[in-house]
């Protein structure tokens, strides 16, 4: 005996045995199918009351789902059989139905009386000019602010002997402090003077540090100003042409 389920979703009809009742299946479509249990006999007696533990075992099954082996692989294989069916009936695809005859295949190379294949001559090298590649031409670009480009170079060249002056100039405070003032710093070193020698010594420090300091200061703020410029310029001129 059977039992007929229909699907919910393309409305396809199974005759599900008998045994599956209560359980739950899979459609071709993929939906699940839901076969409905036995009637239960009625009972004349009283059920007796569920205690709170047994009603939530009981909904915990039932939100459970039941899924039956043989029925899904049962469902797969009438899935499969009509597939296979279906391409059975299909004709053969016929490549050449309009009439057209196939092309001619190339005649294959005969091989030589001794039986070696026929030698493959390599194609010839394409031609190799040896000659250097021309100079790419850019193009001409007009430099102008010629003053300007004059004045970046006069500061340059004067932040160099700025520079230099000043280290110049701190050699010879060293040297100036130690010829003037040898016999002092002598002097004081062998009196116990102490305060004196770092007097003596620490002034000439003091004077070469400025110096150099002053110096460098200014060699850099010149290059600067000449590189500003000449930043300046260039934006011009690309922007220009």
């Amino acid at each position: 005996m059977s039992i007929k389920v229909a699907c919910l979703e393309c409305n396809r009809v199974y005759e599900i045995p008998d045994t599956a009742a209560g359980r739950k299946g899979k459609c071709e479509c993929g939906a699940v199918l839901n076969v409905p249990a036995k009637p239960t006999p009625v009972s004349d007696k009283p059920r007796p009351p569920r205690t709170l533990e047994e009603a939530a075992a009981i909904a915990e099954k039932q939100r459970e789902p039941v899924y039956d082996p043989a029925g899904i692989a049962e469902l797969a294989d009438q899935s499969r059989k009509a597939r296979n069916a279906e391409a059975a009936e299909l004709p053969e695809p016929d490549i050449y139905a309009d009439g057209a005859t196939p092309p001619p295949l190339p005649p294959a190379e005969q091989n030589s009386a001794d039986g070696e294949p026929p030698a493959l001559t390599p194609p010839p090298l394409p031609a190799f000019d040896s000659s250097p590649p021309a100079p790419r031409q850019g193009p001409a670009v007009v430099r102008n602010y010629g003053n300007l480009r004059r004045l970046c170079g006069v500061l340059r060249l004067q932040a160099t002997i700025v520079l230099w002056v000043s280290i110049l100039s701190a050699v010879l405070i060293v040297i100036a402090a130690i010829a003037s003032t040898g016999d002092q710093i002598t002097a004081a070193i062998s009196s116990g003077l102490w305060a004196r020698f770092f007097a003596i010594v620490v002034f000439p420090i003091i004077s070469v540090a400025i110096d150099l300091a002053i110096g460098f200061t200014i060699y850099v703020l010149l290059n600067a100003i000449a590189e500003f410029l000449y930043v300046q310029m260039d934006i011009e001129e690309n922007t220009r042409h």
